[in-house]
């Protein structure tokens, strides 16, 4: 299944119910991405694994949905089962460490 099919498909369910339907072909992957891993179903987030490869899948999970405590059962199921990491409880406390909202800002603001 092609990106705009599976963005279409997910439209359709509204996983995207927040976005005006005549923009939200025009999301981006990141967007799409988080949206699939943390609303959709088991089916989609393999088609999503077909679409686009593990490392940007991965990068997105740890850098948006991981820092989110909401979403707690979510990292340790995507963890063990779609990323294979063996010690998911200590990986996802690190990440949440290193890309928590506090951290965000002080790395912002050191630039400065």
């Amino acid at each position: 299944m092609r990106k705009e099919k599976l963005l279409k498909k997910l439209i359709n369910e509204n996983i995207f119910w927040s976005y005006d339907k005549s923009t939200a072909l025009d999301i981006s992957d990141s967007i799409l991405i988080e949206h699939i891993l943390i609303y959709a179903d088991v089916e989609e987030i393999k088609e999503l694994f077909l679409i686009f490869n593990k490392e940007k899948i991965q990068k997105v999970w740890e850098n948006k949905i991981i820092p989110d405590n909401r979403y707690l059962r979510i990292n340790y199921y995507l963890g063990k089962f779609f990323f294979n990491i063996k010690d998911v409880q200590n990986f996802i406390k690190e990440k949440s460490n290193i890309n928590s909202r506090y951290e965000k800002i002080r790395r912002i603001s050191a630039e400065n």
